[in-house]
């Protein structure tokens, strides 16, 4: 009786173990499943996550490009009113104001077409091909004789044509794994509702300085230099509100030149004030001249 007990004891002791054993490798496959699955989520949710961060990023380009070609549009105005001022003006105080004002607002439209390449043609004032089908409601030719690289948004109807415009590369082209090109293509279809609504942007901005020469073409002397002046303090208050409104628009590089832009407009509005200040205190004093006031004297600068 004792040695059947023992027996037993072993015989179950020996099944126990052997249980044990199987269920062994069925915990571990089940805690690899379990990994597995987990490291696919993460994963999963890591693209998401970038597909969202990309798109987001598309977005912000989008904005950001927007925001640049209407700078580029404010600065052509004032660069081509100046030009007007330095040419007609008779005094050197304003001429020098002048100067500067080409100066600055060149160097700025420069800094915003390195950092929005994708507008730059769309927000031409001296591409007058361009400007005038933007927004032209006159006589011309029916026939559109545009490329998609004057017009992006003809580019979806252009098959030859990526929708940034470019020529598409037909055949084997080279592995793109980052996807760089498929992010351009992206890229470019985002621009093209951007585009139209530059032209009439920039229709506008053309509009502006056309009527605003020919006002100016009407008077000379003092009348003029008060003329311009009063155009420059308003264009200049308008484009400051502006900026002031895209502060938190683009990346910090984007964010650092609107902040030089704003430095330099609200620099710009102060010495315009200034200087019609100065000629309606001396019309006051003396009457209205061929010539602006200080234009006898020593030039200071405007600056």
């Amino acid at each position: 009786m004792k040695f059947f007990a023992t027996g037993v004891g072993i015989t179950l002791l020996t099944m126990a173990c052997s249980l044990s054993i199987a269920q062994e490798p069925a915990n571990r496959n089940d805690t690899k499943d379990a990994d597995q699955r987990s490291e696919r989520q993460e994963r999963r949710a890591e693209r998401a996550k970038r597909r969202e961060h990309g798109r987001m990023t598309h977005a912000d380009k989008v904005v950001l490009d927007y925001f640049a070609g209407r700078l580029m549009l404010m600065d052509q105005g004032t660069i081509e009113l100046a030009k007007m001022a330095e040419q007609r003006s008779s005094n050197p105080q304003v001429r020098q104001f002048a100067e500067s004002l080409i100066d600055e607002h060149t160097e700025c439209r420069q800094k915003l077409q390195e950092r929005a390449p994708g507008v730059v043609d769309i927000t031409d004032l001296s591409n007058r091909v361009v400007t005038r089908k933007a927004g032209y409601r006159g006589d011309q030719n029916s026939d559109d004789e545009s490329d998609a690289v004057d017009d992006p948004a003809k580019a979806a109807k252009d098959p030859s044509r990526n929708p940034d415009g470019t020529e598409k590369i037909v055949g084997n082209g080279p592995v793109d794994p980052d996807g760089v090109d498929g992010h351009k293509q992206m890229h470019g279809n985002l621009l093209i509702p951007v585009h139209r609504i530059l032209a009439i942007d920039r229709q506008a901005t053309d509009n502006y300085v056309q009527s605003a020469t020919n006002m100016l073409k009407e008077f000379e002397g003092a009348d003029f230099d008060m003329g311009f002046l009063g155009f420059t303090i308003g264009s200049h208050t308008w484009a400051l509100s502006e900026l002031k409104a895209m502060d938190a628009v683009g990346d910090e590089e984007f964010r650092k030149l609107i902040s030089d832009a704003t430095s330099r407009t609200e620099r710009h509005l102060a010495t315009a004030q200034k200087l019609s200040e100065q000629f309606e205190k001396d019309v006051a004093q003396h009457g209205n001249t061929s010539q602006s006031a200080g234009s006898a004297g020593q030039t200071q600068n405007p600056q």
